[in-house]
């Protein structure tokens, strides 16, 4: 199973670490295999602290395949709503473009 966890991960604070640690659990603990969409960039200061089994996939939305073939999607919400609306994930929303 193809278990994804998507947020925004541009900085290094308590709930990427905490998305971090979700997506490394999820390969640690069990046998299914975990990836980490960011929405954006990744920071540097969380590279270190991601399993070497798990894939990073930067501006996710540039490749929507890691969407479609993940049974899973795991959506972190920090301190963004704009995750929980239809206009987010139709490409309406000004922070991303959708092609």
């Amino acid at each position: 199973m193809k278990i994804s966890v998507f947020s925004k991960f541009e900085m290094a604070g308590g709930s990427e670490f905490r998305s971090i640690e979700l997506a490394n659990g999820i390969t640690r603990f069990t046998n299914h295999q975990a990836f980490i969409l960011a929405e954006k960039k990744f920071s540097l200061g969380l590279k270190a602290h991601v399993y070497p089994e798990i894939t990073v996939i930067e501006n996710s939305f540039e490749q929507p395949q890691y969407f479609y073939d993940s049974d899973a999607i795991i959506i972190v919400n920090t301190d963004m709503p704009d995750f929980s609306t239809l206009d987010y994930w139709i490409g309406k929303s000004p922070d991303i473009p959708i092609p």
